[in-house]
């Protein structure tokens, strides 16, 4: 996969990566069957001050628009680095938890 693709996040049924607070347990896997890639383009994506208001829900309202067609990809999870090395894992989701207490 080309690191320099661009890639847009629709809202097809699927799950993302869960971790516990603290990182040492994963409670759910990614489970999204299709991404949306765009090759050398631009993405141009609304951006709503109205997602802070208190009592309104503004995101996900607007689109994000590509300059070119989006090829849609069967996701294949299998050698994503994070999922299948553990030593990997518990540094990274160690190191999220530790940023998360900071700020």
């Amino acid at each position: 996969m080309n690191s320099r693709a661009k890639w847009k996040v629709h809202g097809y049924p699927g799950l993302v990566m869960k971790v516990r607070r603290d990182g040492n347990e994963i409670l759910g896997y990614p489970s999204k069957q299709i991404g949306f890639f765009i090759w050398k383009s631009l993405i141009f994506r609304s951006d709503s001050n109205d997602e802070d208001l208190e009592g309104y829900a503004g995101a996900g309202l607007y689109d994000s628009v590509a300059t070119d067609k989006e090829e849609e990809i069967m996701l294949d999870y299998s050698f994503v680095r994070v999922l299948i090395d553990k030593g990997f894992q518990r540094s990274i989701f160690s190191k999220i938890a530790e940023a998360g207490e900071k700020y």
